[in-house]
C-alpha cells in the first residue's frame, strides 16, 4: 500500500474479481463477506474448502507476477471444521472465530486448517499435511491442533513450494490406537473409553516425529481378532496401542498395552487406578500420562531395531535417531560418533531439519567439554546457527527451540532462552528432551525449586532414565540448599563433565567433609588441565573464574555465590 495505494487497492479487486469468487463458487461454496483485504467463505465440504485454498494460492501466486509494478501480493488462509449459527446473512460462533485465527498462523502464501478439518480430509486429499502442534489462539479458551497444508505440485494441484520442507511420514514411526475391547457394562467406561482414546490421538498428534494413524481409522477395527501382525498391516502402523477401560463402582481402570507390530511382542505396559469423582479431570491426567510415556518406549524400541542393521544401509531418519541417542550419552566420544551420523543423516536428506538442531546442540557445546579457556562465543555461533537452520526448515520443532533456548543461556540472554523454552512446550508440552533442558534451565534462571519438581515428573515418565536426569536432580538440590540430598543422588552417577569433580567439592565444602572435598578439588583440578585451552600458564584459579563465570550461566547472584562459597571452603581460590 504505501509503494502504489491505488495500484494495490485495484490488484485486490482484480483478484477478488477474477479468480477468489469464481474458485469459491467453482468448488461449491459461497462468499459470506468481504472485509478490506479479506474475504470470509463458507463451504458445505471441507474437502471441497481445502482443494480451493490450493487451487486459490496457485493462481493468486501466478498472477502476482504478472500485477506490473505492484510487489506480489500474497494471502494467509485458516480453515476450520465445525457448527456455525446463523446472523441476518452472516456467520458466527466459536469455529468461526477459529477459522480467523489460524488465518493470522498461515505463512503469506501458506493455509492451515484445524485438527478437525484435517481429520477430514487428510485421507481424501493429494496433498501434504505437516503438524503444527496445539496452538494458542486469542481469545479461545482451548489450544487447537493446527496443521499446516504442504503445497507441491503434484498432479497439478497446489502453488509453488514456500520453503524447503521435508515429509518424514514415509520413515518416521506410524502408530495406531485402537479402541477399548472390554469396557465393561457401566455406560461410564464406554464414554471414558472413547474419550481417553481421542485424548491419547491428540496429545500424541504434537510429537513432530510420530505418524499417529486417524482415530477414524483405527476406530473401525471393531472386532479386534486379528492378530496384531494382522492389524499392523491393515493400519499402515508399526506400533499398535490397545487399552482396556473399565468403571467399577468410583474407581476407573485402565491397562494399556504397546506392541511392535512385525513381531507382535509387547513392549511396554502399564496400569493406572483412579478415583472417578472428577470423570473428566482423570480422563485427562491419564491420557497425558499415557502420551508422555509412549514416544519414549517407541524410540527406545527404535534404537534396538538399528543395532542389528549395518551403518551404510541407515537412511536420513535412522542416522538422525542413532546420532540423538549417541549425544544423550552426554560424553567427548559420544559427541564425536553422534556428529558423523548427524552430518550422515543431513547428506542424505538436506531438508530434515531435525539433525541439523541435535548437531547444533552439540557444536555449540562443544567448549565445554574438551576446550576450557577459550572464548566459547564462536562455538555457541556456530552451534545457533546450525538450530535456527532446523527452525528455517520448521519453526514447529519443539526441540529445536529447547536446544536454541540452552545455548542463548551461555550468551545470557535469559529473556530469549525462556521465549524459546515457552515456544517449545506450547508446541509440545509433553516432550521429555524439552522437560529436561527445562529443569537445567530452571536451574540456572534462579528456579530450582520448581526444577525439582519436573525432574521428579521426568523419572516417572521414564523409569529406565539416564544418568543426565540425576545429574539435573543433583544441581537443583544443591542450588536448594539440600547438599545431603544433592551428594546421595552424585552418588548414583558417573562423572561424565569435566567440572563434575569441581561441583562434588563445592558440596562436600558445604557439608564440612574436608577430606574428600580436598580430594574432588584436586580431581577437578586434574581434569581442566587436560582440556585446557587458553593462557598455558594458567592456574588453578583460572580454572575456578571460569567455571563460575563462563561454564555456567548464572543468572542470579545467589547461585554463583552459593557455588564459590562451596568451592571456596573446599579450599580452592575463588577470586
Amino acid at each position: 500500500m504505501s509503494f502504489d495505494e491505488q495500484g494495490t487497492i485495484s490488484a485486490v479487486a482484480s483478484n477478488l474479481e477474477n479468480i477468489i469468487e469464481p474458485s469459491v463458487s467453482n468448488y461449491d461454496g459461497r462468499v459470506v463477506r468481504i472485509v478490506g483485504d479479506g474475504v470470509f467463505a463458507e463451504f458445505a465440504s471441507v474437502v471441497n474448502a481445502v482443494e480451493c485454498a490450493a487451487v486459490l494460492q496457485k493462481e493468486l501466486s501466478g498472477v502476482a507476477a504478472k500485477q506490473a509494478g505492484i510487489a506480489e501480493i500474497q494471502y494467509r488462509i485458516g480453515i476450520n471444521f465445525g457448527d456455525v449459527l446463523t446472523d441476518d446473512d452472516d456467520l458466527v460462533g466459536e469455529d468461526v472465530n477459529i477459522a480467523s485465527r489460524l488465518e493470522s498462523l498461515a505463512r503469506p502464501g501458506g493455509i492451515c486448517i484445524s485438527g478437525k478439518a484435517y481429520d477430514e480430509v487428510h485421507q481424501k486429499s493429494a496433498l501434504s499435511f505437516k503438524s503444527l502442534g496445539l496452538q494458542k489462539l486469542k481469545n479461545i479458551p482451548r489450544r487447537v491442533a493446527v496443521y499446516e497444508v504442504g503445497l507441491t505440485e503434484q498432479d497439478g494441484a497446489g502453488v509453488k513450494t514456500p520453503a524447503a520442507r521435508r515429509d518424514v511420514s514415509v520413515d518416521r514411526p506410524s502408530l495406531a490406537v485402537l479402541p477399548s475391547r472390554n469396557a465393561g457394562d457401566d455406560p461410564r467406561s464406554y464414554e471414558l473409553s472413547d474419550g481417553i482414546l481421542e485424548d491419547i490421538v491428540t496429545e500424541l498428534g504434537q510429537f513432530e516425529e510420530l505418524m499417529i494413524i486417524a482415530s477414524s481409522s483405527s476406530f473401525r477395527i471393531e472386532e479386534l481378532q486379528d492378530s496384531i501382525p494382522q492389524i499392523g498391516a491393515e493400519l499402515g502402523a508399526r506400533y499398535l496401542v490397545r487399552s482396556n477401560v473399565r468403571c467399577v463402582d468410583d474407581a476407573l481402570r485402565v491397562t494399556v498395552r504397546l506392541y511392535e507390530t512385525a513381531s507382535g511382542v509387547q513392549i511396554w505396559s502399564n496400569r493406572y487406578a483412579r478415583d472417578i469423582a472428577n470423570l473428566f479431570a482423570v480422563q485427562e491426567e491419564v491420557a497425558k500420562d499415557i502420551a508422555r510415556h509412549l514416544p519414549i518406549e517407541i524410540e527406545l524400541a527404535g534404537i534396538k531395531r538399528l543395532l542389528t542393521k549395518p551403518v551404510e544401509s541407515l537412511d536420513a531418519y535412522e542416522c538422525y535417531l542413532s546420532g540423538r541417542s549417541l549425544y544423550r550419552q552426554k560424553t567427548i566420544q559420544t559427541n564425536k560418533e553422534a556428529v558423523s551420523y548427524l552430518e550422515r543423516a543431513i547428506e542424505l536428506d538436506p531438508n530434515f531439519p531435525h539433525p541439523y538442531a541435535v548437531l547444533g546442540a552439540i557444536s555449540g557445546i562443544e567448549w565445554s567439554y574438551s576446550r576450557w579457556g577459550v572464548d566459547p562465543t564462536e562455538s555457541l555461533m556456530k552451534g545457533r546457527s546450525l538450530i535456527k537452520t532446523a527452525l528455517k526448515i520448521n519453526r514447529a520443532l519443539p526441540r529445536a527451540h529447547a536446544h536454541l533456548a540452552w545455548n542463548l543461556l551461555y550468551t545470557r540472554d535469559y529473556e530469549a532462552a525462556v521465549d524459546h523454552l515457552d515456544e517449545a512446550l506450547l508446541l509440545n508440552p509433553n516432550e521429555p528432551d524439552v522437560l529436561l533442558l527445562k529443569a537445567y534451565a530452571l536451574c540456572y534462571l534462579g528456579n530450582p525449586e520448581e526444577s525439582l519438581d519436573l525432574c521428579r515428573l521426568l523419572m516417572r515418565l521414564n523409569p529406565h532414565y539416564p544418568d543426565w536426569y540425576l545429574d539435573v536432580l543433583s544441581l537443583a538440590q544443591f542450588l536448594t540448599g539440600d547438599y545431603e540430598g544433592s551428594a546421595e543422588t552424585h552418588a548414583e552417577i558417573a562423572e561424565f563433565y569435566p567440572e563434575t569433580a569441581g561441583w562434588m567439592a563445592a558440596l562436600y565444602g558445604h557439608l564440612g567433609e574436608h577430606d574428600r572435598a580436598h580430594a574432588m578439588a584436586e580431581q577437578f583440578a586434574a581434569n581442566i588441565r587436560t582440556i585446557w585451552h587458553g593462557d598455558p600458564d594458567a592456574g588453578l584459579g583460572d580454572y575456578i573464574r571460569y567455571m563460575l563465570d563462563v561454564a555456567n550461566p548464572f543468572r542470579l547472584d545467589r547461585d554463583r555465590n552459593r557455588l564459590a562459597e562451596g568451592l571456596q571452603k573446599a579450599g580452592l581460590p575463588t577470586s
